[in-house]
Formats: structure tokens, sequence, C-alpha cells
């Protein structure tokens, strides 16, 4: 174990289980010189082995930490058992084996008789699998006949169907991932004909299938994925829009099922909130919000994605209802928890929130704030990984420092941004399309001459927002809005407010 592995583990718990934990450790025998150790490493801000050594003057420090790491570990799995059936289960087969060992056979039957039920009640079909393993092998080594009859009329049946679920899964998670990967490679969205054409093919015969002939829940939430991915990617955001409703009314038909789909849940409400984002049903926006805010989160991971979905929702409802002044008092409640979460929320995740703020700042004329949010993705060592997040960086910098009047600084950055067109996306409309523009702007110093090129760069705009595979690009900052408070020499959040609303109502 490295020096901070310990510090890491007992900062990342939450305060119920700091509580739980001492409970647990009250019920362990000998002596508790462990319970001093965790209660200073809590105490502590940054790690510092020595000044624990000092102050605790533990005899055998290395076996003290090591001990009180792996007692951590049980108290959480402990903990978890009550509201994970999966390690109930596994637990359950562990025990199974054991009395196994012992030559128990009536005892283990028994317990997997228990195991089995629960895991089919909740389709865990790999768990499943592990069990029918188990009959047969309590079954041959017992020369149990009863049991043998009984694997022979049913069992076969049963394993078959399993493995049949299981693969239909397989095959819905393939086409994810494959969804996933071209959705995102290098950061990219799908912007040709092309990728979209390979895609379709692969996924077409899981798009045309009936909900209704799945094998199990699980496969029904991975089909209605495959189809907010793919129908989100190429454009068709009313068909996204529907088939994330379906998702969700899915996953919600079973209260049972959906415990312990948690994840999925939270990702299909995101998909959904993205959607509804994109067609501008912001009250909507504010009712998935609720129902993420609810979910009883069990871990770090489930409150760190929690955080993450609803706090860039939150501040986009905040920008397109007018509610900017609750939006700016908000922004330091979010920081706050950044500071727990940052390391745990993915990086796309991460980013969306820092724009969504960024664009807060801009849309309240703060532009200084606006900039700093901007540089956190910009400085972020991983951000180049990261297309789409970094090009959009990129052009909200040019964007900032011209409403800073920072021209010599828009000029040099003008001539980065298009090298780097040049090397990475140099075919993308919308791109160089808003490259011409700024260097247009810039040479420009009559005004009514500034404001013809504003009304000619927005026609332009409008064309390209009708383009499946450019109009994507307007999701990170929406430029049309911009170009029309300057034409209109109007408050951007003035602009913002009253074409949000007018959608909301069409």
């Amino acid at each position: 174990m490295s020096s901070s592995q310990l510090f890491e583990l007992v900062h990342s718990l939450s305060q119920s289980e700091k509580r739980y934990f001492k409970i647990f450790s009250s019920f362990q025998a000998g002596t508790k010189v462990y319970l001093d150790l965790f209660n200073a490493i809590v105490r502590q801000k940054e790690y510092d082995e020595q000044k624990l050594k000092n102050k605790l003057n533990i005899r055998a420090f290395a076996a003290a930490k090591k001990y009180l790491y792996n007692l951590i570990m049980r108290s959480l799995r402990s903990q978890q058992q009550s509201h994970n059936v999966s390690m109930e289960i596994k637990d359950k087969l562990k025990d199974v084996e054991i009395l196994f060992q012992k030559g128990l056979f009536e005892h283990s039957n028994k317990l997997l008789v228990k195991a089995k039920k629960l895991a089919q009640a909740y389709q865990k079909h790999p768990l499943l699998i592990e069990i029918y393993q188990l009959e047969h092998m309590i079954a041959n080594v017992a020369f149990n006949t009863s049991q043998h009859k009984r694997i022979f009329e049913k069992g076969y049946e049963e394993s078959t169907g399993t493995i049949e679920a299981l693969k239909e899964q397989m095959e819905h998670r393939k086409i994810i991932n494959l969804l996933i990967y071209k959705r995102s490679r290098l950061g990219k969205i799908i912007r040709s004909e092309n990728e979209r054409v390979e895609i379709y093919n692969k996924a077409k015969s899981l798009l045309d299938k009936d909900p209704e002939t799945l094998l199990s829940y699980r496969t029904g939430i991975f089909h209605y994925i495959i189809k907010e991915l793919y129908y989100y990617s190429i454009g068709d955001i009313e068909a996204a829009y529907r088939s994330s409703k379906n998702s969700i009314r899915h996953m919600e038909s079973d209260p049972v099922q959906l415990k312990q789909e948690l994840n999925n849940y939270m990702f299909g409400l995101n998909n959904l909130m993205n959607s509804q984002i994109a067609l501008h049903k912001y009250e909507e926006i504010k009712v998935s919000i609720d129902k993420l805010q609810l979910i009883e989160a069990n871990t770090t991971i489930e409150r760190a994605r929690i955080f993450g979905f609803y706090a860039s929702k939150e501040i986009i409802y905040f920008v397109y209802t007018g509610r900017h002044k609750e939006g700016l008092m908000h922004v330091p409640v979010i920081e706050k928890q950044l500071i727990q979460y940052e390391g745990i929320i993915h990086k796309p995740a991460c980013y969306a929130l820092y724009v969504n703020i960024e664009v807060l700042y801009i849309v309240c004329g703060k532009f200084h704030d606006a900039l700093h949010w901007n540089n956190r993705i910009l400085n972020d060592p991983e951000i180049e990984s990261f297309h789409d997040f970094y090009s959009n960086a990129r052009i909200s910098e040019i964007i900032i420092h011209y409403e800073l009047d920072n021209l010599e600084t828009v000029q040099s950055l003008i001539r980065s941004y298009y090298q780097f067109l040049i090397k990475n996306t140099g075919q993308y409309r919308y791109e160089n399309s808003l490259v011409r523009f700024f260097k247009n702007l810039i040479n420009i110093t009559d005004r009514r001459n500034l404001k013809a090129e504003f009304i000619r760069f927005h026609k332009e705009l409008l064309e390209l927002a009708y383009d499946p595979y450019e109009r994507e690009a307007f999701d990170f900052f929406n430029l049309i809005y911009w170009m029309e408070s300057k034409i209109e020499n109007r408050p951007l959040a003035e602009i913002i407010k009253e074409r949000a609303g007018n959608a909301r109502i069409s």
C-alpha cells in the first residue's frame, strides 16, 4: 500500500460511511489504536505520515495502516450489502462453497436455492450462470438423484435461457460502445454522412427490434440507450427525445429492478435533458433535475454522477429562463461541491459544467469570470483528447477577448485557431466560417459596416444551423443569439430570455 492510499480512502468516505465505520469497528475485539489513526487522518488536510507517527506513537505503524485500510473496506462491504443485491448474492455463493468444502451438502444446497431465487428476481444473469455450475457440482459430488432429476428436467432450459438473455445484452452493449466511440472518437461528434451510414448499418438490427420481444429488463434499457445515442448523433432530436422518454418510462416501470440500475437511470435522465435543452423544453428540464436529486445515492460515485449531471443542467435552466442572478448566486455552491467531486466526475461532464458556468457569465456580461472558467478547460492536461470541448473553448476564448476589446489578442488567437483547424478539422463549415467572420470583424472600424458584417454572418449561421452535421456545434454557445444581441444592440441576457420563451411556447 502506498503512503497516500489510506489517506485517500478515509477522505473519500461520506459522513454516513464514517459513522457506520465507527459503529462497525466497535464490534471488533482487541485494542482500538487504529481508531486513533483513523481520527487523526480525518483531521489532516494533507497527508503527513511523520506527524501521525510522532503524535500517535504506534509501534507497528505499517501494520496498523494495513489493518485500518482492510477494516474500512470490510465496513464498506457490510454497509453496501443492504442495497447491493449482487454483493449479497456473491456473499451467499462464497458461503455455499465453504459449506460444500465441509461436506455439508444439504446446507449449501438450501443456501444456493436462496441465492438463485434472488438472482432470478433481479435478473442477475452472470451470477445465475455461476449458480447453475454450483448446482451441477453439488448434485454430482453429493450424488443427489432428486437434484439430478430437477437439473435434467429444468436446468438445461434455465441455463440456455440465461445464456441467450446475456448474449442479447452483450450484443446491445457492443453497439452502445460503437456509438460512444464513433460519437466521441478523439472527442469529435458525428459530422459526416459516411459515419452515419456506417453506424446505422451496424445498429439497424437492434434499432428495429420490438422492445416487447427483449429477454430482460436490462436489455430494454440498452435498447433505448442505443436509440437515444443514434438519433441524437444524426440530429433527429425529436426521435431522441421520444426514445429518452420511453427509456425513463421503461426503467420506472419496475421499481425493484430500478434500484439496481441507478447508474443507467442517471444516464437516461441526462440523455433526456440533452434533448429537452435542444428542443427548448426548459420547464421539463426542471422536472428531470428534480428526479435526479431525489435519487437515493448509496456510493460516492453515484453522488458524484448525480452532481455532475444536475449541476450542469441547472445552470442551463438558469440561463435560458432568465434566472441569471439566481444562477450567479449558485456558482459558489457548485464550486464547493466541485472540490469534493472534481476528480471523480468523468472529464466530459466536468467540461460541460465549466462551459455552462462560462456561458452564464458571458450572458451576464462578466467576461473576466467567463475567461477564468474557459481557462479551466484550456489548462486541463487532458483537454486535447476531447476535441469538441477543446475546439469550442478556443472559440469562446476569441469571443471573450473580443468582448474585452483585446483585439490584438483576438488576432493572435484567430491565427492559432486557424492552424489548429487545418491540422484537425479543416472540412467543417461552422469553424471555418467563424474564423473568416472574426478576421473580417477585427478589421472593421465603421459602425455601419460592423453591423452589416454581423447581419451577413447571422444569415450564414442560420443556414448552418439547419445542417444536421453542423448544428450540434451550436450546443456549446449559441452564436446566433450573440449575433442578434449585436445587431439589435440589446443585452444578450434579454435576447436569450425572449428567444427561449418563444421557443417554449411554439
